[in-house]
């Protein structure tokens, strides 16, 4: 139900931000109260951190675990991450496209981005690498660290692109929305015998 429930708010969200013009001014109150804590050091550091979300970050660290896991001869988890940040990689855009929100500009000096807002791609990326990674470690001891630091990850890097005024709050939510209904659906399909009633 995970993946489903999670598309349904995703769609839902979606009406929302464009049919009401409330939430784009809740949104646009979130960035300019979160903009007064702005320093030109604080933005230099955030605007170098927000690349992890992709290619500095998510995408390498992708290739990477899939080249280990097909070194392993752990072929289906290696087809799996594979899939899931090529799906993240075409879903995102198609759901911007869908969407066709504007980005924020709201002070001077925002990072130009020339795609649309809704959903965040980086939101989208770093969420799905980190559900996969919790996915395929779910009887690990190593599971409750890969939990820290992903939820740490991704909460950082939605917080990154709100600190530069890229994304407003519900393109994070959305972002988010769309990685857990493509990587945990993914999952559910490709590892079906796996699956237990104690997962997602």
């Amino acid at each position: 139900m995970v993946p489903l429930l999670a598309l349904i708010a995703l769609l839902g969200l979606g009406l929302v931000v464009a049919t009401d013009p409330t939430l784009l001014a809740w949104d646009a109150a979130f960035l300019l109260h979160l903009h007064r804590y702005a320093t030109p050091s604080l933005t230099r550091a955030v605007a170098s951190f927000t690349h992890l979300g992709t290619a500095w970050g998510v995408l390498p660290a992708t290739i990477g675990l899939v080249a280990i896991a097909l070194w392993r001869r752990r072929w289906r988890e290696g087809l799996y991450l594979g899939l899931m940040m090529l799906g993240t990689i075409i879903l995102n855009p198609l759901a911007k496209v869908l969407w066709q929100r504007a980005r924020p500009s709201l002070w001077e000096g925002v990072p130009f981005q020339g795609d649309y807002s809704f959903p965040s791609g980086h939101a989208t990326y770093s969420l799905a690498l980190t559900l996969a990674l919790v996915l395929l470690t779910w009887e690990s001891p190593k599971r409750p660290w890969i939990v820290g630091f992903g939820v740490a990850f991704v909460g950082l890097i939605g917080l990154s692109r709100l600190y530069l005024g890229v994304h407003y709050p519900s393109d994070i939510v959305g972002g988010w929305l769309l990685a857990t209904a493509w990587a945990v659906g993914l999952y559910q399909v490709m590892f079906r015998d796996q699956t237990s009633a104690s997962k997602p």
